[in-house]
Formats: structure tokens, C-alpha cells, sequence
């Protein structure tokens, strides 16, 4: 993942609707910046707060 769709991603999760799950983090990013990530990926990321 580069720094820009990091940068996008860490803006989307700071907004107060976020995700609800893992999966629409997976969705986001195919659907927002073209990017397909495994869902073990997404929830190893060090992105997403547990």
C-alpha cells in the first residue's frame, strides 16, 4: 500500500461513520482506490486500532 492510500484510508477511519468491519475496509479499498487486499491483510494492518 502506498503512503497516499494510507494517508486516504487513515482519513476515512477518522471519520465518526468509520467501518463496522473489517470487510468494508476490504471493500473500501477495492472500491476507492482500486486495491484488492486479502482479508487476513486488513486485519493484521497496524491501520485499524482493535
Amino acid at each position: 500500500m502506498t503512503a497516499e492510500v494510507e494517508a486516504h484510508l487513515r482519513e476515512a477511519l477518522s471519520k465518526p461513520s468509520g467501518f463496522a468491519s473489517y470487510g468494508e475496509i476490504q471493500e473500501w479499498l477495492w472500491l476507492n482506490q482500486g486495491i484488492r487486499l486479502a482479508y487476513s491483510f486488513v486485519t493484521r494492518s497496524q491501520l485499524v486500532e482493535r
